[in-house]
């Protein structure tokens, strides 16, 4: 059986669809052009800036910095229907410290945002780790208590 190929937009040469970047509208899913002039474009383009702005990297960091914030934001009141003053508020009031296992955050690491997924109520603040723990416990009071009772009765080998 032959394998599929596509002839790339820029350079003419028909090669295999691995060598194409996805896209959603192209032909077999794939970009009109092959990877090697999408990064040899984007590369040229590059360079050109650099020459009329040798900053230009670095404020897009800057830029792409601020931007993140504005996702968390975003992120934050989609999907728990918080702000950020409201989600550090409530961190606050946690004294910076997990609401599980009461160990502090830190700053440099997302911390997870828990929530009842029946009713959307945001409850506290975790660390990542205790968040995905009582995810997997089926957020159930009574498996977190057997999950507790199993471990003071089964002590570490």
């Amino acid at each position: 059986m032959s394998e599929i190929t596509k002839v790339c937009a820029s350079c003419g040469v028909s090669k295999t669809l691995d060598e194409y970047w996805n896209h959603p509208t192209g032909k077999y899913g794939k970009r009109s052009r092959c990877k090697d002039c999408v990064s040899a474009e984007n590369a040229e383009h590059l360079r050109r800036k650099l020459e009329k702005e040798p900053d230009y990297n670095r404020n897009r960091v800057r830029e792409w910095s601020f931007r993140a914030n504005n996702k968390r934001r975003s992120n934050l009141a989609t999907r728990y229907g918080i702000t950020l003053e409201m989600y550090e508020s409530m961190l606050a009031k946690q004294g910076g410290r997990c609401a599980i296992c009461g160990g502090l955050m830190d700053e440099n690491k997302r911390s997870a945002v828990d929530h009842d997924h029946t009713t959307g109520e945001v409850r506290g603040i975790l660390h990542c780790k205790c968040n995905t723990a009582i995810a997997l416990l089926c957020e159930s009071p009574q498996i977190c208590r057997m999950a507790a009772n199993y471990l003071e009765n089964h002590g570490r080998v």
